[in-house]
């Protein structure tokens, strides 16, 4: 129970410091990505697009224990496989998922172990909250995405 508590405790903490982040970084669930060059890396197939790496079973845990306003868990529109072999195709495929004129920011992340992505949109450096994050399987598939902060 005590572990219980301090996670909570934790995860509040790094909600609200997620708020006043610098630009210079972005935490989303899962993910280690900041704007230091050793910490992604830009493959030369994906057009320049930087791509930070994540876990997509600690994302897809972490939000297992949550069930409630901002997590989407069906209704999508990717729901074919299909092949996501760089940064840009992953882009493309998540932008199915939102309205991708609402956002002015997007971050692609990408997991070595299971080939799954994580494309993160965002309002801009100096607004909290109104993220969209969109989870999508090694094949494609939006497994889960994410409306918050």
């Amino acid at each position: 129970m005590k572990k219980i508590r301090i996670a909570l405790v934790l995860a509040a903490f790094l909600l609200c410091c997620a708020c006043s982040a610098s630009p210079e970084s972005t935490a989303t669930a899962g993910t280690e990505k900041t704007q230091a060059p050793l910490s992604a890396v830009t493959l030369p197939e994906t057009g320049g697009i930087e791509v930070g790496v994540f876990s997509f079973e600690s994302a897809m845990a972490y939000y297992a224990a949550f069930d409630g306003e901002g997590i989407v868990r069906e209704g999508f529109v990717n729901t074919e496989p299909v092949t996501v072999a760089t940064a840009e195709e992953a882009l493309a495929r998540a932008e199915r998922e939102i309205h991708p004129e609402a956002y002015e920011t997007s971050d692609v992340y990408h997991d070595p172990e299971t080939g799954a992505w994580l494309v993160s949109f965002g309002m801009g450096p100096d607004v909290c909250g109104g993220n969209a994050d969109v989870y999508l399987d090694a094949d494609g598939v939006t497994r889960l995405m994410f409306f918050g902060e």
